[in-house]
């Protein structure tokens, strides 16, 4: 049974055009970009089935795995794994590899791709299961990011400067270590000023021929309605958006957390700066707007979010920002250790051990 299944994986951090950049693709008609994404669901059940094997006594591992798969987030991983055969395969890769399979035979296509915004944190993880996958980063704009973050989450925008910073250094050594023929860097300003240039590139790294109907965006009916998450053309306006939303002052503060990467990923900064001006937060500062952010959210009962590919304004209940707001303030403060021993592993042995 073959294990070379084509796979490919889009990363990026949030808000720089991960979905897009799928949908793009997702047109493609030798390529299936499945409705919800389920990278990051496998990777964390994979990591759930590690640390929950040391509790499992008299359990079967197989017993557990399968538990595990079956009772993911929404079923997706049960809607693409067939977890009753384990079995008959001789480790995951091979079942994930037969998987994958099938469900490009039941969409016609030839190569697998999925998405995840900062999935660039996980590539260890995910070569883990697809070895030979290929990663397609796409960068923005830094200071579009640090906006969009702002205006669409509230977050701090230092803070999502310095995140934007800290993703795509990641994306970088990520490259430097898979190679440019395995992992590949996608400005976001190229894809929507040049779509069709960057799609045949992107069609060329993937070992597919170009197919003029990847540029039609409103073919796809995600992009359908008023709120749409993603546009039905694309768009040049969003590109220089930041300039007119935020102040001189706010847009020289973001360039001073991430001008010199700005540089090197080929924008230009809105003035000159001396020699040290550029400085990057300190951890302590990263923690203190990490949870300042985290406060407000506590008291923020509407949220923008996405929901079925549409853009919602949702009400949160009282309990379900409280846990937020507790599993975060763990995540900052807590060693990697004792956080997944309170809040993964205090899951698992709920629902599994006793159930």
């Amino acid at each position: 049974m073959s294990k070379d299944v084509p796979v490919f994986f889009i990363a990026g951090v949030q808000r720089s055009g991960t979905t897009l950049l799928s949908f793009l693709l997702g047109n493609h008609p030798d390529i299936h970009v499945g409705k919800n994404s389920v990278v990051l669901r496998l990777i964390t059940c994979i990591n759930n089935y590690r640390d929950a094997l040391p509790r499992r006594g008299a359990e079967s591992r197989q017993e557990l795995l399968r538990w595990l798969l079956q009772n993911d987030y929404r079923g997706r991983l049960a809607a693409l794994i067939d977890v009753d055969k384990l079995a008959d395969y001789p480790d995951l890769r091979s079942l994930m590899a037969e998987s994958l399979r099938r469900d490009l035979e039941r969409n016609d296509a030839q190569i697998w791709g999925d998405k995840a915004p900062n999935l660039q944190h996980f590539i260890p993880e995910l070569l883990h299961l697809f070895p030979r996958a290929k990663v397609l980063h796409i960068v923005r704009d830094g200071r579009a990011v640090a906006y969009s973050n702002h205006k669409r989450a509230g977050a701090n925008l230092e803070l999502s400067a310095q995140e934007w910073v800290n993703g795509n250094i990641l994306g970088q050594w990520n490259r430097d270590i898979m190679g440019a023929d395995h992992y590949q860097l996608v400005r976001y300003e190229d894809l929507v000023r040049e779509p069709e240039k960057t799609a045949r590139e992107l069609c060329a790294f993937l070992g597919l021929a170009f197919r003029p109907e990847m540029m039609d965006l409103a073919r796809n009916e995600l992009t359908q309605g008023k709120d749409a998450y993603v546009d039905q053309a694309f768009d040049v306006a969003k590109i220089n958006q930041f300039r007119e939303a935020l102040s001189a002052a706010q847009i020289q503060g973001v360039e001073k957390i991430q001008g010199p990467l700005l540089r090197e990923l080929g924008y230009e900064l809105t003035q000159s700066y001396a020699e040290g001006t550029f400085r990057q937060l300190s951890v302590r500062r990263q923690i203190w707007l990490h949870q300042k952010n985290n406060l407000r959210q506590l008291f923020l009962r509407k949220r923008s979010r996405m929901e079925d590919w549409q853009k919602k304004e949702v009400n949160e209940p009282w309990s379900k920002r409280w846990r937020r707001w507790l599993v975060l303030l763990g995540y900052d403060f807590l060693s990697r250790k004792i956080y997944y021993s309170l809040y993964r592993d205090q899951k698992i042995k709920n629902k599994y051990f006793r159930k």
